[in-house]
């Protein structure tokens, strides 16, 4: 599969999107299947659960023991069914209670997957601690088997070719469902790019961009487009596809500038002239102006709920390559000295750089630095009090911020918006397993945990009225604004809402937001949808380096533990703008080559050690190791690679964007 074909087919399915985005707003039903030759099918579905005694319960129905056999009144239990139960309560306080909740639970979705899909699911439940231990044994266990079938010249399971009927204990006629495999995984969840990663190289999950079209095209009714452009993966082949359909979740968080109005107006400054940043020069002087104002009012230039500002737009180029053997993972967030600032879009033209960031032109990281340094290290400049007044205020958050603030009289700029980064696309996923008997019904399975309420609210929260119960919430004038799903006090069944499929078909979990325990509020649900539409791609996401590139791992782990002391013993000891000035002039008069770099850099830092790829003592930073990895990550393609060669991180990046967006960047 080319890199034209998926585009290609991203092409369509953002199409698709736009243009049943102008229809209804509800659920996917008009997609039920009911063609009455299509055969009937049972696939596994494996989650996970907060509950061990969700799992416990599981394991139980898997097994075959069906609560419906076991009378809830103990009068009515003969004295091996009374046996059973007690040794439920033995094993664990609550179990029965869950078993009973979760039996109902299952079954209920399995009258939703059949009537539409003529699909029967097993829902296995596993804790995260040992799920995707559970998964990958599965999956081993599977392709042995396949493999002594093909040598033994028997099928493991034949394709079920018939339309059969059962009759029930009511003797009913009903469709026969053939049985699953028990280490059978068909559809899976994958949280993290680690896993992502690992499933794909092992052949364990199955590309799914060619079976979206005929399976799953409701998807992209509610599926940002966006998530699923960059779950596109090289594997160990080069070969590139799309193994996993991410859940759309909230993504991303703004940061504001919040500027006081009335302080504007009375410094005849724009907005514009301000350039939506706190290091323009026009906004240090504004600021400025107002540090020095007389007035009966204290007035800060600076609000921050943590006393410090960051930098803009700011992309370093650090990976982590020791987390998952064979791959480089990307932390932008964590200080290298190479890196480069980005702008709004993401286009060939406004690419990240890739440049020792203390000779970027016109001195861009260190003018900002020095800003910065400035603002944080000036008594009385910054506040973290949120009641007093300030000129600006750095907010971050969500939509909704915005309007919060204009309300409160500032005029609101938007330093960036929300990006898609790789914790947003790879944090939760579902995929298909390729042992799977059927991955068409398969994805419609995944299709359904992102796109019907019904399934989605089922496999969430369970049933309402047992387990949980809808609650109003409603504005200051006592307008309904929307209802939560409200968990009773006896409810057994435990799921992560970030775990369970599209989050914004499901019901909010709460009245008010307290992300940091896993609650999402009624006003901050439809905040949150829009944030989503507004939401870009990072310009690097996804770009982890896989087995399938060969990457210059000692420049890597050489310039990590360069620039990490570089930041801890020079950068974290600044505090005066003269300070960063001098900086300035020795990054200067050390730009005259790449030894003068290297030499001034070790200089600065002192002695720096790392640790070698599969080794454990540490080795020193030789003046010419770093010269080595400097003028590594500086080399682009005009450079001669010879077949095989370790390519520097530049490189990689240009290959990876001409593969991603088909230009040069």
């Amino acid at each position: 599969m080319t890199k034209r074909l998926i585009s290609l087919m991203l092409a369509v399915l953002m199409l698709a999107f736009a243009l049943t985005s102008c229809g209804s707003d509800g659920d996917a039903l008009e997609n039920t299947v009911d063609d009455a030759s299509r055969y009937t099918s049972t696939i596994n579905l494996w989650v996970i659960t907060e509950s061990k005694l969700v799992q416990r319960a599981s394991e139980l129905l898997y097994a075959g023991n069906d609560p419906d056999k076991y009378p809830e009144e103990p009068a009515k239990q003969n004295d091996e069914q009374k046996a059973f139960i007690a040794a439920l309560e033995g094993e664990y306080v609550g179990l029965e209670k869950t078993w009973r909740q979760l039996d109902d639970i299952c079954d209920q979705l399995n009258t939703l997957t059949k009537k539409r899909f003529k699909t029967q699911v097993n829902i296995r439940y596993v804790t995260e601690d040992e799920y995707y231990t559970k998964v990958e044994a599965a999956f081993t266990a599977h392709g042995a088997a396949l493999e002594e079938a093909k040598q033994n010249g028997t099928v493991l399971v034949p394709e079920n070719t018939t339309e059969e009927t059962i009759k029930n204990e009511h003797g009913i006629p009903e469709l026969k469902y053939p049985t699953a495999l028990d280490f059978q995984v068909d559809v899976l969840f994958l949280g993290g790019s680690n896993n992502y990663f690992k499933y794909a190289d092992n052949g364990w999950i199955t590309a799914v961009e060619e079976l979206i079209p005929n399976s799953a095209v409701q998807l992209t009714y509610h599926l940002t487009p966006a998530l699923l452009q960059a779950a596109t993966y090289t594997n160990t082949l080069g070969e590139e596809h799309i193994y996993a359909v991410p859940n759309n979740n909230a993504l991303g968080e703004y940061t504001y500038l919040a500027v006081d109005t009335a302080l504007l107006n009375e410094y005849y400054i724009s907005v514009d002239a301000m350039g939506n940043s706190l290091y323009s020069n026009e906004t240090k002087l504004f600021l400025d102006y107002i540090y020095n104002r007389q007035g009966d009012e204290q007035i800060y230039p600076i609000y921050s709920k943590d006393g410090k500002v960051g930098l803009e737009m700011l992309h370093y180029w650090s990976y982590d390559a020791d987390s998952a053997a064979g791959y480089y993972l990307q932390t932008p967030d964590t200080f290298s000295l190479f890196g480069g600032f980005y702008s709004a879009d993401t286009t060939p033209e406004s690419s990240v750089m890739c440049q020792n960031l203390l000779t970027l032109p016109q001195g861009d990281y260190l003018n900002a630095l020095e800003k910065k340094v400035y603002y944080e290290n000036t008594a009385g400049y910054i506040t973290q009090d949120e009641n007093a007044k300030s000129a600006v205020r750095v907010v971050t958050g969500g939509y909704g911020e915005k309007a919060k603030l204009e309300s409160m009289g500032y005029t609101v700029l938007t330093t960036s918006a929300p990006r898609i980064d790789d914790t947003d696309v790879f944090s939760s996923m579902f995929a298909v397993g390729s042992y799977t008997q059927d991955k068409d019904r398969a994805l419609e399975i995944i299709a359904m945990l992102n796109t019907e309420s019904d399934v989605r609210n089922l496999l969430q929260y369970g049933i309402e009225g047992v387990n949980y119960e809808l609650k109003k919430v409603y504005d200051e004038d006592k307008n309904e604004i929307g209802v939560y799903a409200d968990m009773k006090a006896d409810n057994m069944y435990v799921m992560d809402i970030t775990k369970t499929g599209n989050m914004f078909v499901a019901y909010p979990n709460a009245a008010v937001s307290d992300v940091e325990n896993g609650k999402y509020g009624v006003e901050e649900w439809a905040n949150a949808k829009q944030q989503n539409l507004e939401a870009t791609l990072y310009p690097t996401v996804a770009l982890n380096y896989t087995p399938y590139y060969t990457v210059d791992d000692k420049s890597v782990r050489v310039l990590n533990a360069v620039s990490a002391q570089f930041k801890t013993v020079v950068l974290d000891a600044l505090t005066t703008t003269a300070a960063v000035q001098q900086l300035k002039e020795e990054a200067a008069a050390a730009n005259a080559g790449v030894t003068a770099m290297a030499t001034w850099l070790l200089e600065k830092t002192g002695d720096v050690t790392y640790v070698p790829a599969g080794a454990t003592a540490p080795v020193a930073v030789t003046v010419q190791d770093l010269e080595a990895a400097l003028e590594g990550m500086n080399i682009s393609y005009s450079g001669n690679y010879d077949d095989g060669a370790a390519l520097s991180t530049k490189v990689l990046y240009e290959e990876w964007w001409l593969r991603t967006y088909g230009t040069n960047n």
